[in-house]
């Protein structure tokens, strides 16, 4: 035998009628026939010479019904130590081997009964009982009523291996194809991986700044990126992530980085052509308070920016304004205006006015 090392063997929930074949199994310890079909109980005689053998399960056998059942076990298996889950005692094995001949005899008279109720069962499944259940619609073929025998459970389960088949062909189906471009040749929005994502355009260092929220404990291995010049396709874990994009991009200078701490998958797509597009009023990119003087020294110097003057304010003209302004050109107060000049003497009787002499300032 090729089993000489086997210790435990589990035959529960099968067809097992008789227990035989098993001499061979030197060092077989345990035996488990739960819920089978063993009604020749004098069977059991081959497990005797096994010196190793101490624990059966006959649990659920027709042979569990016969009196003196387990008075026989015990007694014809001097080895053993546990029956169906119960130890033996020393008082019982006792009893057990009183008028053992006779024991037998009983229980010879009983399996010989049950072999012919058996014998008659085999006889009535074998006239077409089992080929009226072919083609069977599977929930009335779980509302007959059957007897339990080793061919009524082989039935079931050529029953639920059908169904298994029938299951597994409408699986195997072809299923559709992935479309992944449309007629034009336009590639399509395909979000397959059902995760979120967002698509900001940097218009300072003109490109695409795609953030996908990868799960954050899968593989960097099972996630591929493929950036195209007008889509991005993002397969993760084998489910496809795809995304049109407006602007080409250069393939050859985008890049693609996973977040240590929250596992996003953040690609950066910079654009062919110069694009200029209106401000929003806001930063496209948003920076960390810290980093504003490092945002001066490092942001190129492409733009215009034009001092805002409120309209309410510049809508008309303050006077008193401009009062003040001439005023601090001349001087404040009363004490820088010049003196006004006096009335001149009159002159002397001797005085000749000569219209030639020009007037003393």
């Amino acid at each position: 035998s090729r089993l000489k090392n086997l210790q435990y063997l589990n035959l529960a929930l099968n067809c097992v009628e008789r227990i035989e074949n098993l001499e061979g199994c030197e060092s077989l310890q345990k035996l488990d026939l739960t819920v089978n079909f063993v009604g020749e109980l004098t069977t059991i005689d081959s497990l005797k010479f096994l010196p190793n053998f101490n624990e059966m399960y006959l649990t659920g056998n027709p042979c569990t019904e016969f009196t003196g059942y387990r008075r026989y076990v015990v007694a014809t298996l001097p080895h053993l130590k546990k029956l169906d889950g119960t130890e033996i005692e020393r008082s019982e094995r006792i009893q057990a081997g009183q008028n053992y001949s006779e024991l037998r005899k009983e229980i010879v008279i009983q399996e010989q009964k049950y072999l012919k109720i058996r014998a008659k069962e085999k006889s009535e499944q074998s006239v077409g009982v089992s080929s009226g259940w072919d083609g069977i619609d599977d929930e009335e073929f779980w509302k007959q009523e059957t007897k339990y025998t080793p061919e009524s459970r082989l039935e079931v389960h050529k029953h639920m291996e059908q169904q298994k088949n029938k299951d597994k062909k409408e699986e195997e189906k072809p299923k559709k194809e992935r479309r992944l471009f449309n007629e034009d040749g336009r590639a399509l929005n395909i979000n397959e991986a059902k995760v979120d994502f967002t698509l900001s355009e940097d218009v300072v260092n003109q490109c695409y700044v795609l953030d996908i929220a990868v799960y954050r404990h899968l593989h960097t291995s099972l996630v591929d990126v493929d950036v195209q010049p007008r889509h991005v396709r993002a397969t993760i874990k084998g489910k496809i992530f795809q995304l049109s994009l407006e602007e080409e991009v250069r393939t050859d200078d985008s890049s693609a980085q996973r977040s240590q701490t929250t596992g996003h998958l953040v690609l950066t797509l910079p654009w062919v052509k110069q694009v200029f597009k209106p401000s929003t009023g806001q930063n496209e990119t948003k920076t960390p308070p810290n980093s504003a003087i490092a945002d001066t020294v490092t942001q190129p110097y492409n733009r215009v920016e034009r001092l805002e003057v409120d309209p309410s304010v510049a809508s008309h003209v303050d006077l008193e304004i401009t009062k003040q302004r001439d005023a601090s050109r001349t001087g404040s107060g009363e004490g820088r205006r010049k003196q006004p000049r006096e009335d001149p003497r009159e002159n002397s009787p001797g005085f000749i006015d000569d219209p030639d002499v020009p007037p003393l300032v």
